[in-house]
């Protein structure tokens, strides 16, 4: 007999043999006889390793048929969505939850499923604890990231395909599926419909990550309409503190209709709708008073009357990160790929989709 490692060895050989396919989906696996036989080893290190197995997920017992490798083994068909925070932490975004729940609509789709890790930056959490077990027990098929940041918090998982959202094309990770919104197109978009409305006078309320970026593009656009840039028109969003967009926009609106600005860009869902209370302060109204596009998560409902919304379909970025993990699985590797998001106004989404 084999010392007590027996069973580590019996595990590991199997959960070999299913990783690299030799053990198909579905496919029987040698019965507990053959493997204490060919380990020469114990039934009850045997049956240690099988209990290890179908706790990971990879076996399932169907009785007098015998031991099977499940039909959809997780390093085949698991993808793990990392966030930080979680959903009562002041730094959670709309756009992850959107994500989540897009999550849960595709969940089974093309045999797919999908698990969250919460305060993966917290390395004592339930999520970081959970995402650690998978990443060593080959449970995942890939990790996406909601923003880039959180692939340095998870060095073990750098055999694992990834995909990241990038907010400039200079972002781009090697090895990785890089996912641009296209914040360039959301800008000239946004103000071609405004000068459509008859809008001269542009504001805009960004957030501390995308102001920098996107200054340089809108001055870029404005003076293309031959529009004026008065910087004191263009601030900050506090998104750890989102209402107080409510004060920049009685700030920014608070002068006579000749002074103030007639139109406002809002570069974040979470801070529109303290946008609009803050201009309700001043008795102004979006759409009557003042020319309002909104960057939007979709799928998700307007809770801003009046608001004309431009943004990004999660489904079509969640889709397109399933395409790039099936391509790994395939080739058997990690691939470096990229692609774009391009925004849409709420009006052009097909009609069954993300209504009210």
């Amino acid at each position: 007999m084999i010392n007590s490692k027996g069973g580590q060895v019996v595990y590991e050989t199997m959960l070999g043999d299913i990783l690299s396919g030799k053990l198909r989906p579905a496919e029987r696996i040698p019965s507990r006889l053959d493997l204490i036989r060919r380990f020469k080893t114990t039934p009850v290190t045997v049956q240690r390793a099988f209990d290890r197995l179908a706790e990971a997920g990879f076996i399932e017992s169907l009785g007098r048929k015998g031991t099977f490798v499940v039909a959809r083994p997780p390093n085949r068909h698991r993808i793990g969505l990392v966030f930080k925070g979680s959903p009562s932490s002041p730094e959670w975004r709309q756009f992850w939850t959107i994500m989540r729940n897009v999550s849960a609509e595709l969940e089974g789709e093309d045999n797919w499923h999908f698990d969250s890790y919460l305060e993966i930056e917290n390395i004592d959490s339930p999520g970081r604890t959970r995402l650690t077990y998978d990443i060593e027990n080959h449970r995942l098929a890939g990790l996406m990231h909601v923003s880039k940041g959180t692939i340095a918090e998870i060095p073990a998982a750098q055999d694992i395909p990834c995909a990241a959202v990038i907010t400039s094309d200079d972002a781009r990770l090697e090895k990785t599926l890089s996912i641009l919104l296209d914040t360039r197109r959301f800008i000239a978009d946004a103000i071609r419909y405004q000068v459509s409305c008859g809008c001269k006078k542009v504001a805009m309320i960004a957030t501390p990550g995308f102001r920098g970026s996107l200054f340089p593009i809108l001055s870029e656009v404005l003076e293309s309409y031959n529009l004026p840039l008065e910087r004191k028109w263009i601030q900050t969003g506090n998104l750890n503190a989102p209402s107080e967009s409510a004060n920049l926009a009685e700030l920014l609106f608070s002068s006579g209709p000749r002074k103030r600005p007639d139109a406002l860009l809002v570069l974040d869902d979470n801070l529109t709708p303290h946008v609009c209370r803050g201009l309700a302060a001043v008795g102004l109204l979006p759409e009557r008073d003042v020319t309002i596009v909104s960057h939007a998560n979709y799928p998700s409902p307007s809770v801003s009357t009046g608001v004309v919304r431009l943004g990004f379909d999660n489904t079509v970025i969640l889709r397109s990160v399933v395409s790039y993990f099936q391509q790994c699985r395939n080739n058997g590797k990690r691939m470096t790929s990229f692609t774009v998001v391009p925004p849409i106004f709420e009006r052009d989404l097909p009609e069954k989709t993300y209504k009210n």
